[in-house]
């Protein structure tokens, strides 16, 4: 396979859209590739390209939903509610039409559900308002919505006193093309579905006619999780975890040649590695000037040389861990981490560590329970390193 090809592949797996206008040059190699690509994603990955005159967009379903997905924008669980509302009601709305903001916080009384175990919406919180912003500051990122005109940073409707008859901070938006295929399509309505397992099942009941649709469902989960998870953990799911072992070496020869990347396979786990600093994917562990991925390296190397094993931890133990840690190995990290004290350490590399899967949260608990990615990967510095940097040789 050409580079070409493989840095369309990219292209699609590392952007949600490529829009023409923005990223022409891109947009272009995709559609000289436009049908082998299509055929790829949907037998790999049983993914849908949806090709439009204005853009691409690869379907890119995880083969399960995981923490580390979320919206990192979003701080609550209102925020994603407020966006399905916000979708409902573009849907009603003609793309290219323009809308007030002041009519979207009157509809959203609306459409917002109206259960037991959701707080009504009221525009005269601040916190309301805050988490307004939040969403329509996103859905302005993704280009769902373009701004046109009046309040664009949100800060006088954040000031707002919706006690009063004025409104200040009136904006006006216009709709997009893109509102029509930020959301997934299913073959029938939501309502119809009771759970989320069904909702995973739906896809593999139609396409999957010519071949056997148990295979292609281990095999989509398998590429999905490969290419889209930090980690697969044989205990998320043990049959898709036995295909991977029994296709081991086709699949990663064929991850090597398309993305130039080796998969790991171990008793309990599988990963895609990079073997090169420079690689096509955006977003990689550990990163060049990232200090909190160099905290979690030597995190890990304390972890190795003192036979510290997955398991689980209360918070005050992972503090202290982290406090041996930085009490051995400190002299080589940034000024930031240097000069955390051990609780604030704690807390910064634990959420990175969570979205690398490194570790799990159990809330109810209170604990931290160390996983097998933590201990892949270890950084220690040379024997002769000194503070400051630098070696007995010099820098």
């Amino acid at each position: 396979m050409d580079n070409n090809m493989k840095r369309a592949m990219m292209l699609l797996l590392e952007n949600k859209w490529l829009i023409r206008k923005k990223l022409p040059e891109e947009y272009n190699l995709v559609r000289r590739y436009e049908k082998e690509l299509q055929r790829y994603f949907q037998d790999k990955c049983g993914w849908l390209l949806v090709s439009n005159q204005r853009f691409y967009k690869l379907e890119k379903i995880p083969a399960r939903a995981e923490a580390f997905m979320g919206i990192k924008e979003f701080q609550q669980a209102e925020d994603y509610v407020l966006l399905c509302c916000i979708m409902a009601y573009l849907e009603e709305q003609e793309v290219d039409s323009k809308f007030l903001l002041s009519d979207l916080c009157e509809a959203l009384l609306e459409y917002y559900p109206d259960e037991e175990f959701n707080d009504k919406i009221n525009w005269e919180s601040y916190n309301w308002r805050r988490a307004l912003v939040r969403v329509i500051n996103y859905l302005l990122s993704m280009e769902i919505l373009r701004w046109i005109d009046g309040d664009r940073s949100g800060e006088n409707f954040l000031s707002n006193d919706f006690s009063r008859e004025s409104f200040s901070g009136e904006t006006l938006y216009q709709i997009t093309i893109l509102s029509r295929y930020f959301l997934r399509s299913y073959p029938k309505d939501l309502q119809n579905y009771d759970d989320i397992a069904s909702l995973y099942q739906s896809e593999f009941m139609e396409n999957d006619a010519v071949e056997a649709e148990e295979v292609a469902h281990r095999r989509h989960n398998v590429y999905r999780q490969l290419l889209l998870s930090p980690i697969f953990y044989k205990e998320t799911a043990a049959d898709d975890f036995a295909y991977l072992r029994k296709m081991y070496r086709r699949i990663n020869e064929e991850m090597m040649e398309l993305f130039e990347v080796d998969v790991q396979l171990y008793d309990d786990c599988a990963m895609a590695v990079s073997n090169e600093r420079n690689t096509w994917f955006k977003d990689v562990f550990p990163a060049r000037l990232k200090g909190s991925h160099d905290v979690i390296l030597s995190l890990a190397a304390y972890c190795w040389e003192n036979s510290i094993k997955p398991q689980a931890l209360s918070l005050n133990e992972f503090i202290n861990l982290a406090e041996k840690t930085a009490q051995q190995f400190n002299s080589g990290w940034t000024k930031e981490f240097r000069e955390m004290t051990a609780e604030k350490l704690s807390r910064a590399i634990l959420a990175e560590m969570m979205e690398w899967q490194m570790v799990f949260w159990h809330e109810q608990e209170n604990m931290v329970i160390l996983q097998p990615a933590l201990f892949k990967l270890i950084g220690k510095y040379p024997a002769d390193y000194l503070a400051g940097g630098t070696t007995a040789y010099g820098k």
